[in-house]
């Protein structure tokens, strides 16, 4: 932590000290980022210098600002949110939460999210790594989405099903990313983060990075998927998680174990419009490993053997395991 002290007193001292975002350590910009407004996946220096010059500011001011009279106290506040060009409020939170950045919570909530095209086994690995995590005493909860009974979900199991006279491939992008979004949002307006030692998720905001991009044009992409990361984390709030741990396998094998999937309350005994489209499943695929090469937090495990079967489940819970370990998660 001194070198990140000694970066704020240099930053709290010289207004015009610029840092390049590439002399900071990964975990820590992802840590500051987090802080900062939750979308940990804009690592422009632009974005990680005002993070760097908000926290080197409460870090400064910290001694001092509880202390004075109120009215004092907020013109403090003012004159420092408009320099930062952000809002009053914000600055307030920011300041009451920067120490977390400087002294982290090692008990803090791990947030792990399972991704993959359909029919990848997300449901069946989840299952598999919460019983390892409960063997050891770890309080876990598991968050699955969409979540179909509730009133976003419900919609969005309608425009799946193919059913309705508008459905999933009509409704553009980003109205469809909106409605995925909204339903997160609201399922995580009470949650109480202490009461966990882990939260697993069973597909999360990367869902829609990847299969509503995959129905862009690819020129168009890159942008897309920043645009889902701004929405979902920086305005709706919603948590970045710890980890993505993606299951690979090709189209064919995805169709294959979908067809196998049986009766489900959205869609009955079909596939839904996302998964019956070759093309969605081909792209989104490609989209994942070029994410994953993108963002560290997104790790790849490939189901597939070296004749394209599928692994046994024992044998991808013991991948998935060994990245947990390998990443202290």
């Amino acid at each position: 932590m001194d070198s990140l002290l000694n970066i704020l007193e240099k930053v709290a001292s010289n207004k015009d000290y610029f840092l390049d975002s590439k002399d900071l350590p990964e975990k820590l910009i992802h840590k500051m980022l987090k802080w900062y407004d939750g979308n940990v996946y804009n690592k422009s220096s632009e974005r990680v210098n005002n993070a760097i010059s908000i926290l080197a500011w409460c870090n400064n001011n910290a001694s001092n600002l509880d202390y004075l009279p109120r009215n004092i106290r907020d013109k403090h506040f003012e004159i420092a949110a408009e320099g930062f060009k952000i809002s009053h409020e914000k600055l307030v939170a920011l300041f009451s939460s920067y120490s977390k950045v400087l002294f982290p919570n090692e008990k803090a909530t791990k947030i792990i999210a399972f991704e993959g095209i359909d029919g990848s086994g997300k449901t069946v690995q989840m299952s598999l790594f919460e019983e390892n995590l409960k063997s050891k005493g770890k309080k876990v909860t598991i968050k699955s989405f969409p979540v179909y009974d509730s009133f976003f979900g419900k919609n969005i199991g309608q425009f799946l099903s193919g059913n309705e006279e508008v459905d999933a491939n009509n409704v553009d992008p980003k109205s469809m990313s909106l409605w995925y979004a909204l339903d997160r949002w609201k399922n995580f307006e009470s949650f109480n983060y202490s009461n966990y030692d882990y939260l697993l998720l069973n597909r999360f905001t990367l869902s829609s990075a990847v299969y509503q991009s995959a129905r862009v044009k690819p020129e168009l992409r890159s942008e897309f998927v920043q645009w889902i990361f701004e929405l979902e984390h920086s305005q709706l709030g919603l948590p970045a998680p710890d980890l993505y741990i993606v299951f690979d396998l090709n189209a064919e094998t995805s169709k294959k174990n979908i067809s196998n999937k049986g009766f489900r309350d959205y869609v009955g005994e079909k596939a839904d419009v996302y998964e019956d489209s070759t093309d969605i499943m081909i792209n989104a695929r490609k989209i994942y490993q070029e994410l994953a090469q993108t963002y560290k937090n997104i790790v790849i495990i490939n189901c597939l053997d070296e004749n394209n079967q599928m692994k046994t489940p024992q044998e991808i819970n013991q991948m998935v395991m060994k990245v947990i370990e390998d990443g202290q998660y």
